[in-house]
């Protein structure tokens, strides 16, 4: 019993020690060193971390937002206004390798209701980093077979090198109603990883055939 009762002044002594030296230690850290270790602290606290790989099925229309994205200024591009198809919309706008793969093809640009015409259109990107993107698009169709049309996003010429597919996806899908507008999430890791081994880069958005557009824009947040 009386080895127990000296024990637990010596523990306490001990403890009461090492705190003492941690305080020490603290107090000895410069004013500099301590604004240092501060900085470091918020610069890990807003650093924006990097993002999984978004995937996104053929029937899924929207990818949500990730948070970290929230807080970025998104840099906008808007081709022909949203006027109702008011015609004459304006002219389309192709990378040379979206205007290399529709050579030969008959083509149509935006609020222009002709049918078994592909519409073609192409966005210049930067070479940055992507937090998030989406391309909204609104569309009507007036006859032919319009239900099996399809849209593909991605770099011309898409399934070949040094082409690359993001975005492949029936226009309709059934839905019954015309016009409607379609909102698409472009996979931020892997637009990232295009834009950081393409140079200049290009979004291009080709459509196939009875589908009229009156505007496209895409937006991509940057970071």
């Amino acid at each position: 019993m009386k080895s127990h009762f000296f024990r637990a002044p010596s523990i306490l002594a001990a403890l009461i020690l090492l705190v003492a030296l941690g305080l020490s230690s603290a107090a000895q850290q410069s004013p500099r060193q301590q604004q240092q270790v501060q900085q470091q602290a918020q610069r890990e606290e807003t650093r924006l971390p990097e993002l999984a790989v978004q995937e996104i099925d053929a029937e899924v229309l929207r990818v949500a937002m990730p948070p970290q994205c929230a807080r970025i200024t998104p840099d906008v591009q808007t081709h022909d206004v949203p006027d109702n198809f008011a015609p004459a919309g304006s002219p389309v706008s192709l990378s040379p390798a979206l205007t290399s793969f529709l050579t030969g093809k008959p083509t149509k640009g935006f609020d222009d209701t002709q049918v078994n015409k592909y519409f073609g259109d192409s966005f210049k990107l930067r070479n940055r980093k992507v937090c998030y993107a989406t391309l909204e698009v609104r569309v009507r169709h007036y006859g032919d077979v319009w239900t099996n049309d399809s849209i593909t996003v991605g770099a011309a010429p898409f399934t070949s090198s040094p082409g690359v597919k993001f975005i492949s996806t029936g226009i309709w899908n059934g839905q019954p109603t015309n016009p409607q507008t379609l909102n698409f999430a472009v996979p931020a890791a892997a637009l990232s990883s295009y834009l950081s081994s393409t140079t200049p880069s290009f979004l291009d958005v080709v459509a196939q055939d009875d589908s009229d557009f009156d505007y496209a824009k895409l937006s991509v947040w940057y970071y």
